[in-house]
């Protein structure tokens, strides 16, 4: 489901850069970049009909939100024991 909140990769970059207190070097490979007229540039999905059908409204929304769920999954990842079923726990040293 949507939150109806739209963010860009780059805005989501400096968010968790900002978290980290880490500085990025984000790599833009031409080939994955859409075309200019290309039929989509912008995603946001709507939540209107899961609020209509099933009284449901997102936990969070909004940038103060998505922040504030980006610190818990981080904060999940810092913690050993979420990482024991995974095979390569270097992937998700923080």
């Amino acid at each position: 489901l949507s939150t109806g909140f739209e963010i860009t990769v780059k805005d989501t970059v400096s968010l968790i850069s900002e978290i980290l207190n880490v500085k990025f070097k984000v790599f833009q490979k031409k080939e994955r970049v859409r075309p200019n007229k290309s039929e989509v540039n912008r995603l946001c999905g709507s939540n209107k009909k899961a609020q209509k059908i099933l009284r449901w409204k997102p936990k969070y929304s909004g940038k103060k939100m998505f922040k504030e769920a980006l610190v818990k999954t981080i904060n999940w990842y810092k913690n050993p024991i979420n990482l024991i079923n995974y095979k390569d726990v270097n992937k998700f040293a923080l």
